[in-house]
Parts: structure tokens; C-alpha cells; sequence
């Protein structure tokens, strides 16, 4: 939601991302965000304006918009078979996502089989 978003929100997110940049350094290995809502991408855009570089490098954002990125980026960072089928993967499904694949965008099997 658009409206939860005002400059106090704000001001604690940017006080979090810094007390983090201070005393947890380069905690983060990396983070990958699928299907991520366009709120969370218009949040991200302000977010990131507060990290150093090599953080904001780590983050990927990617919206459920662009399936063939989530899946590609995915398999960059593990095997198909160590991913579920929800991510596009050949391990077997997580349980309970009644959504899963109508809303998600990705294929529910391997290379798009049915």
C-alpha cells in the first residue's frame, strides 16, 4: 500500500539501514526477492539511495512480471535440482502454495513441460 509509506516510515527504515551499515558490515550474503510486489520495488528505489554500492549489489529485486530473470537468476544461484518446483526447479514442491503456479509466473515444471 502506497499510503503506509510517509516520512516517518521512512526515517525508520533509513535509522535501520544504518545501524546496520554500522554494526553488522557485510552480514548479508546476498538476497533475492521473486515475485516481488511493485510496492516493495518503490520502496527499494529509497531504500537503496542509503547503501553503499557493494550492498546494493547483493539485492535483487524481481518482479512477477519477468519470470524468464527469476528463473535465470535462480539457476545462477542453485542447481534445478536443489530448487523446488515453484522456483522453477526439479526438488519437489513446497508445501502449502495453493497459488502456486497461476499467479507466480514461472513455469511449473522444467523449461516451461506441462
Amino acid at each position: 500500500q502506497p499510503g503506509l509509506i510517509d516520512r516517518t516510515a521512512l526515517r525508520v527504515l533509513k535509522s535501520m539501514a544504518d545501524t546496520d551499515a554500522d554494526h553488522y558490515p557485510e552480514r548479508l550474503g546476498g538476497l533475492v526477492v521473486v515475485n516481488a510486489p511493485a510496492s516493495l520495488a518503490l520502496v527499494w528505489r529509497i531504500v537503496k539511495t542509503w547503501l553503499d554500492e557493494k550492498t546494493k549489489a547483493k539485492v535483487d529485486i524481481i518482479s512477477s512480471s519477468d519470470p524468464k530473470r527469476a528463473t535465470e537468476r535462480l539457476h545462477g544461484l542453485a542447481a534445478p535440482d536443489q530448487l523446488p518446483e515453484q522456483y522453477a526447479g526439479t526438488a519437489p514442491p513446497l508445501e502449502a502454495w495453493p497459488i502456486w503456479p497461476a499467479k507466480s509466473g514461472l513455469p511449473s515444471k522444467p523449461n516451461g513441460a506441462r
